[in-house]
């Protein structure tokens, strides 16, 4: 089979490196470029790509002066496919990619996450050995880690005891008051909540699910927050039991009511998030923006109605 031509090499090169641009973690490129052609043209490597005008990669190797040997003559020369082996575009590649990649991100970005790379350490510390970086939390550890890896790959190395520390410790860092793993009594019932957040007159009961992407369907999820918003509505009605929410579900002399929001949390991927009138169910990846722009979804929710008694209130 013939070799490929320096063109086709040239070619194989400019689409190596948009692919590489357009899957890459966006921390590794500047901001300013929006696709692998624009990083390619931002870089004078766009349509003229590969060019012998270009600086480096597409230049033809220098032809290298004939020894006079007579052995060495009667050698017929290169064929132009020859000079641009495997190995050479591979050296070549590399050598455009560090002109626009921080170097000690590449190395950060190229190496495959596996479990043992985690240490846990005693005091809730973590420590990540390829980096040899530690960090006094998870929410820390998640959050550096998250700017090289994909949530769902991170995910896949905690526990779920750690995946509803995880979204705690998010929580508590945005001025929620947060606390994980509540657990009541109704008759002939026993009832767990992974975590309850609140904030002002908003608290959120949230299941945490580190369902496997073939697992996630859309009946499951509606069944997940149904089932939590159940829960709760049995849990308001347990007045014996609220104090055991710690400062949850404590009287605020300005606030009449507190809204009950259900809130489903996946560590997985999903296409789109789930809302119905119960409740609404994302992925994690999806959190921080869930956090942040709350009133648009609580415009459509329908929560719970929490009211405190008339004696702890401002009238």
């Amino acid at each position: 089979m013939a070799l490929p031509t320096a063109e086709q090499w040239r070619a194989r090169i400019q689409k190596k490196l948009v692919i590489v641009m357009e899957y890459a973690p966006p921390e590794i490129y500047p901001t300013n470029f929006q696709s692998g052609l624009d990083l390619l043209q931002g870089h004078g490597l766009g349509n003229d790509f590969g060019k012998e005008s270009d600086n480096g990669l597409g230049k033809e190797p220098r032809k290298e002066t004939p020894k006079k040997s007579t052995k060495e003559s009667r050698k017929e020369p290169k064929k132009e496919s020859e000079k641009w082996s495997g190995k050479k575009l591979d050296k070549e590649l590399g050598k455009e990619l560090k002109k626009f990649i921080p170097s000690n991100t590449t190395k950060r970005a190229l190496k495959k996450f596996v479990n043992k790379d985690l240490l846990r350490q005693d005091g809730g510390g973590y420590m990540f050995i390829p980096w040899g970086t530690n960090y006094s939390s998870l929410f820390d550890t998640v959050q550096d880690l998250a700017s090289f890896y994909p949530y769902t790959e991170i995910f896949t190395h905690l526990s779920w005891q750690e995946y509803e520390i995880l979204i705690t410790q998010a929580l508590n860092g945005l001025g929620y008051d947060a606390f994980r793993t509540f657990r009541f009594k109704s008759p002939g019932h026993r009832f767990e909540i992974d975590c309850v957040a609140r904030n002002n007159r908003h608290v959120l009961f949230i299941d945490a699910k580190r369902w496997k992407n073939a697992t996630i369907s859309r009946t499951g999820l509606i069944q997940a927050i149904k089932q939590q918003h159940k829960r709760v509505s049995t849990l308001i009605t347990m007045t014996d039991q609220l104090a055991s929410c710690g400062s949850i579900f404590k009287p605020d002399p300005h606030i009449p009511k507190l809204e009950l929001y259900i809130l489903v949390l996946v560590a997985s991927d999903m296409a789109e998030n789930l809302i119905i009138p119960e409740g609404v169910a994302l992925p994690f990846a999806r959190f921080n923006h869930f956090l942040n722009n709350f009133h648009e979804f609580a415009d459509i929710l329908s929560p719970i109605e929490y009211y405190f008694p008339e004696s702890t209130r401002i009238n």
